[in-house]
């Protein structure tokens, strides 16, 4: 395998998704408590984390388990020759099920379970957490793409989904702008209320993610090697790299963020976890528990390969800046540059290394002397009246901004 990621093989349903026996753990399953030594470090992250079997049991067998509601709902609309099933869909989304005459049962079980807000949920959590994303945003978008996407290729399992899509590889830049698009919805206005955009987009990615699994196992995926593609372990894993592994990364930066405000970033993506899709005893309700489970979900997965490698070079040759000539060049370089700098002192070594993360000692000073300079702005902040309003007032506009600079027009369907 090359340069190219390998896509999923084509033809009829594999017999491994069909007749024979799913084993209950894919042969990519590592025990957390052995992990590859580039894994090794994130041990640090719950030191004191002693094993379970029955958790670990839990965690491996997840990776065999997809998403019934939305496998169900995806074959409906598949399925349906009158061409209806997307546009009912589709109305339902943005009007409620109640608007659609005759609702499908696929349909109407779908909305009926995310139409019902869990008893659980504090819009005031969630405004706690769109402040904070908007405060640190300039600093928090890099955190996210340097912890968040590119730190996440590291996992070869995941990295055979994306590559078989070809979305990362021939269209690095779209699907960046259109994650980007996903996380400013979610925090953005409305506090993920029903009707808002965070809720909208984030069933519509879930209805992606459905539709992915659908036509990947049609081609003939191997669940005995990878598991079920976009599976409950790794949807899990993903709305850690969104909660935990962001405000960590926030504070490795120099940003201050307290522990309620890291509290409401979790009980954020606990609630945008559940829309997803993701099992309810999968989500951790507490710093402690997304800690212990970050560290078991790193240290569980197969490290990078050819494909992983390629997924972080297309990743870091998009265009961030846009404009001719050799000014935008040179800005973008400099931003990519710090950007992979600082997947690489967050990942460690090895786990850079082995994604092939250019290691520039210049940009790793830049990174280092960046740290101080926002903490010293952050004293400032507190200490200045107002000085947090008009931080977040900032953050929203810039977050407009560059979701309308990075999408260039385009408005996203969020459709493989």
């Amino acid at each position: 395998m090359g340069a190219e990621c390998e896509p999923a093989k084509k033809g009829a349903m594999s017999t491994v998704a069909t007749t024979a026996v799913r084993p209950k753990i894919p042969a990519r399953y590592r025990d957390p408590f052995r992990p590859e030594p580039w894994a090794k470090p994130v041990a640090n992250v719950a030191p004191r984390l002693v094993r379970d079997e029955r958790v670990l049991a839990k965690f491996a067998e997840a990776h065999m388990e997809s998403d019934p509601l939305a496998d169900r709902l995806v074959e409906w609309i598949e399925s349906d020759r009158s061409g209806n099933a997307r546009s009912q869909f589709d109305l339902a989304l943005v009007s409620g099920v109640g608007s659609v005459a005759e609702a499908p049962k696929a349909l109407r079980d779908f909305f009926l379970e995310i139409d019902a807000a869990p008893p659980w949920l504090d819009r005031r959590q969630i405004e706690l957490a769109s402040r904070l994303f908007h405060r640190t945003y300039l600093g928090g978008e890099r955190v996210l793409f340097s912890c968040g996407l590119l730190a996440g290729y590291v996992s070869s399992a995941v990295a055979k989904v994306l590559c078989a899509t070809g979305a990362l590889t021939y269209s690095a830049s779209r699907r960046a702008a259109e994650t980007q698009k996903f996380v400013c919805d979610v925090y953005g206005p409305g506090r993920m209320g029903r009707f808002s955009e965070g809720f909208m987009t984030t069933v519509r990615v879930r209805v992606m993610h459905a539709t992915v699994r659908r036509r990947l196992l049609a081609r003939g995926f191997d669940l005995s090697r990878w598991g079920v593609p976009i599976n409950q372990a790794d949807m899990a894993a993903t709305a850690l790299q969104f909660s935990i592994t962001y405000a960590l990364g926030l504070r490795g930066l120099g940003f201050h963020v307290s522990s309620e405000e890291l509290d409401a970033v979790l009980h954020l993506w606990r609630y945008v976890g559940l829309l997803m899709g993701v099992r309810p005893d999968l989500l951790p309700t507490n710093e402690r528990e997304a800690r212990e489970q970050l560290r078991i979900s790193v240290a569980s997965q197969e490290g990078p390969d050819d494909d992983s490698r390629a997924l972080a070079k297309a990743l870091l040759s998009i265009d961030l800046v846009q404009g001719e000539g050799r000014v935008p060049q040179l800005l973008n370089n400099a931003d990519m540059s710090f950007r992979a700098a600082l997947a690489r002192l967050a990942i460690g070594k090895d786990a850079a290394d082995g994604l092939a993360i250019p290691d520039e000692l210049l940009a790793k000073a830049a990174v280092v002397v960046t740290i101080p300079t926002v903490f010293g702005a952050e004293c400032v902040r507190r200490c200045v009246p107002f000085g947090s309003t008009l931080a977040v007032h900032l953050g929203r506009r810039l977050a407009a901004r560059g979701v309308h600079r990075r999408l260039r027009g385009h408005v996203p369907s969020f459709k493989p």
